[in-house]
């Protein structure tokens, strides 16, 4: 999943019916979909929440709990632990990756 282009993730959420419109900002977007948030304090991350529409989505994102989308929409990592703090060292990690 990681580096793949964002596609096929629906969103139960009234103002976004997927990712694409909570990206407007031109910074990495770190989504948490699992009901609770992952503590990921990196300065330049918007994060926001949202529930996965299970009936319009792929199947491959059922049991993602949090994603970290690129600026230009592509997956920079996605998990699917339930542990929020897990996550958001994994996530950390990602960025730090990136940012190299």
């Amino acid at each position: 999943m990681n580096g793949t282009r964002l596609a096929g993730l629906a969103l139960d959420t009234a103002d976004a019916p997927t990712a694409h419109p909570l990206m407007h900002h031109g910074r990495p977007l770190l989504l948490d979909l699992g009901g609770t948030r992952t503590p990921c304090p990196a300065e330049g991350v918007e994060q926001r929440k949202g529930t996965v529409n299970s009936d319009a989505a792929q199947a491959i994102w059922r049991y993602v709990t949090a994603v970290l989308i690129r600026p230009g929409a592509r997956i920079a990592w996605a998990s699917t632990d339930t542990d929020p703090q897990r996550r958001a060292a994994d996530c950390l990690t990602t960025l730090r990756t990136l940012c190299r």
